[in-house]
């Protein structure tokens, strides 16, 4: 299993290690923070789960006690990896911070490297991140500016690509994924009047803040 945005604690990671899994997680700059991680092996550990439970001193030792192979920077539009060598992607929370080109260039690349019939899940947050520590804003902020007004804001290092759940539908289908599940999850009004109309799908999904994705990998040669 491959996750690319795997970022600083690992601790789904870390979770996850309790059922054996191989996992290389990636990222396109350096991000891990061990004494994050160690924070979360120790947390994981206090709830039952069956993990090793020791903490980690460097990346070797992270691989050797719970399978996890970290590597960054990796670019997911072109890697070295074999046709076929993994068998399922996740992606958590790190869409949303992918321009639109790369997300396809990320998915082309992705149907070269899972077997076929292999999964990919995905969460996607649809909220203006900014909401999340400003209160006075709220989490479809956003939208409520044009392209323009927008690139004054979005600064590279916290890009937002402000994509809503039926984009991100469209975008899949057009990669050559086959959807088996496309989830909108938590409702929250949107002020349809102060929305910039070209950043919306218009299909009634537009107001949700975030998505769940599973998708299934078709061979090469077959088309949805």
């Amino acid at each position: 299993m491959i996750e690319f945005g795997a970022g600083k604690s690992l601790a789904q990671n870390i979770y996850l290690s309790h059922m054996g899994i191989e996992q290389t997680c990636v990222d396109l700059n350096p991000m891990v923070d061990l004494d994050q991680v160690n924070q979360a092996i120790e947390q994981i550990a206090a709830l039952g789960v069956a993990i090793d439970g020791r903490s980690v001193g460097d990346l070797n030792e992270l691989e050797a006690r719970y399978r996890i192979r970290y590597l960054a920077p990796v670019d997911m539009r072109r890697t070295d990896y074999p046709d076929g060598w993994f068998d399922m992607a996740i992606s958590t929370n790190t869409l949303e911070h992918i321009p639109q080109d790369d997300i396809k260039a990320i998915f082309g690349e992705l149907r070269r490297i899972i077997v076929p019939g292999g999964h990919v899940s995905a969460r996607i947050d649809y909220s203006d991140h900014y909401s999340h520590t400003d209160k006075t804003i709220g989490p479809s902020n956003f939208l409520f500016y044009d392209a323009q007004e927008w690139r004054r804001h979005n600064l590279p290092a916290h890009y937002q690509n402000r994509l809503r759940h039926g984009h991100f539908v469209n975008l899949f289908a057009e990669t050559g994924w086959d959807t088996v599940s496309a989830e909108p999850r938590i409702e929250h009004e949107l002020d349809m009047e102060r929305a910039k109309s070209e950043l919306l799908c218009h299909d009634g999904q537009d107001h949700y803040l975030a998505g769940e994705f599973l998708l299934r990998n078709l061979p090469l040669t077959q088309t949805i």
